[in-house]
């Protein structure tokens, strides 16, 4: 089984597009993405852009992480997402449990595709 190391390389040499799904948006996985980054930008001598597309790269996947992490927790707890007052009520329960504990909801975030 290839390393995810191998794994860039051979997309590197193939040409080929690599896409990387990740369930979780913690630490490791912001390495992980600035690591397969940095060695493509290192193929095509574009390490000086590396601070600037890898914020931008974190800043669009930190957005998106959030909201399907919001929309698990409104499936999970069987709140409706389009309805003012349970909305309000899952914004409130959401930001203290889940952005306090996103470990916990990776297992779901897997199972659910989110």
């Amino acid at each position: 089984m290839l390393g995810y190391k191998d794994t860039v390389e051979l997309a590197i040499q193939r040409k080929k597009v690599l896409t990387v799904k990740l369930y979780s948006y913690l630490g490791s996985e912001r390495d992980y993405i600035d690591s397969v980054l940095d060695r493509y930008l290192e193929e095509v001598g574009l390490n000086r852009l590396m601070n600037n597309i890898s914020y931008c790269i974190h800043e669009v996947a930190g957005n998106a992480h959030k909201a399907n992490l919001k929309r698990l927790y409104f499936m999970l707890r069987s709140l409706d997402i389009d309805d003012t007052e349970q909305y309000r009520i899952g914004m409130r329960d959401f930001k203290r449990e889940v952005l306090q504990h996103p470990e916990k909801y990776s297992l779901p975030h897997r199972e659910y595709g989110y």
